[in-house]
């Protein structure tokens, strides 16, 4: 990345809100079409209301046995949904992400709401139709609070980041493998699936979150070594030293720093886990859920779809993609190679966006030294 930047309106906040530092430009520009920013994440959760909607329609909102060789067309179609939700989200944010013009993604946000909303109200009395009213004017609310927070471009940069360096994620990928897949041992321990055929979604989650916890504030304080210094040195350019942060602005520089990487932590985590799922799938059959779990469910329902992946299964494979990501945050801390591949790179983009952050104030102290009124001057004879 180029160390210079627009430093002029519309172009400057832009610039500085794609690179992840909405502090730059002050509460004002953070708030500035802000219905339209908010557009992707808008259209992600309207896709997410109708598919969802349509699976629970089309299901008859009854369970529906993938085994079954009676299923209807519709039924069938809702299973085919089902497994689609997910990457039809995600291509959808990152379409409407590729749209350049205000105004057409204004419209999109503004469909988005009307559409995931009303696709909520489906034979609700008035009562749950009130109370899902409410419940989807909270999500909106938070996602357009979020935007103007900052915490949108915050993400959107990292996962642009993340994806421009994938190559590094790639190979700290391949060198945990062998290390991660000693988890094998793990994954076919009996009293394990005995354990997780007995836990509910709350268990599981706040496991996940004490895990995912710890591992965080792991890489969060090996991270705060590493970008200090960004925050005080001096401007790479010019050598003047740095125009001291505000606190906003040294938390939007952590923030960004931590976002990244729990993104590429996570990012391989969920791919450790697809493999595990898929040996799974093969390998689990009645008979070896039935020992393992001591009798637990061979199936799971997903929206009222029964799918054939024992709940079960899908806690172990939870449980190691924490432990997985527990893993990645150590090695991202600690490990040399990966530091140089996609940390030091990172530090350089944080760094060319705050030496533009130093000569757009440097440049409206400027102006505004060059506009100021001469107070002290002699008025002119008449």
């Amino acid at each position: 990345m180029s160390s210079a930047g627009p430093v002029h309106g519309p172009d400057s906040e832009r610039w500085f809100l794609e690179r992840g530092l909405p502090s730059v430009i002050g509460r004002r520009g953070r708030w500035r079409h802000v219905l339209s920013r908010s557009a992707p994440v808008l259209a992600g959760w309207a896709v997410l209301m109708v598919t969802s909607f349509f699976v629970m329609w089309a299901s008859g909102d009854t369970d529906v046995d993938t085994d079954d060789d009676d299923l209807t067309t519709l039924q069938l179609l809702a299973a085919v949904v089902l497994f689609l939700i997910v990457p039809a989200v995600i291509a959808v944010i990152w379409a409407v992400a590729q749209m350049r013009s205000i105004a057409g993604r204004r419209t999109v946000a503004v469909v988005s709401i009307i559409a995931g909303t009303f696709s909520d109200f489906y034979e609700d009395d008035p009562l749950d139709a009130l109370s899902d009213f409410a419940i989807d004017a909270s999500v909106i609310v938070a996602i357009i609070l979020g935007t103007g927070l900052g915490l949108g471009a915050i993400a959107g940069w990292a996962l642009r980041t993340t994806a421009r360096h994938f190559k590094s994620a790639a190979r700290l990928l391949f060198r945990a493998l062998p290390v991660v897949l000693l988890t094998i041992l793990v994954f076919f321990n009996s009293p394990l699936w005995t354990i997780s055929s007995n836990l509910d979604g709350l268990r599981v989650g706040l496991m996940v979150l004490f895990l995912g916890g710890v591992a965080t504030s792991y890489l969060i304080a090996g991270l705060l070594d590493s970008v200090g210094p960004l925050m005080w040195d001096a401007d790479s350019d010019t050598g003047i030293r740095r125009r001291p942060l505000t606190l906003t602005e040294r938390a939007n520089v952590i923030v960004v720093a931590t976002v990244s990487q729990i993104i590429q932590a996570l990012s391989i985590a969920v791919v450790i886990g697809l493999l595990y799922l898929v040996l799974g799938l093969i390998v689990m059959n009645a008979a070896n859920v039935n020992h393992l779990t001591g009798g637990g469910p061979t199936q799971g329902v997903w929206l009222g779809v029964t799918i054939p992946a024992p709940p079960a299964l899908i806690r172990v494979v939870v449980f190691l993609m924490a432990l997985t990501y527990m893993y990645v945050c150590a090695r991202a801390v600690g490990d040399g190679e990966y530091r140089s591949g996609f940390l030091d790179p990172l530090l350089a983009d944080l760094r060319a966006a705050l030496d533009a952050r130093d000569r757009l104030f440097e440049e409206r102290s400027g102006r505004a030294s060059a506009q100021a009124p001469a107070a002290d001057a002699d008025p002119a004879p008449a």
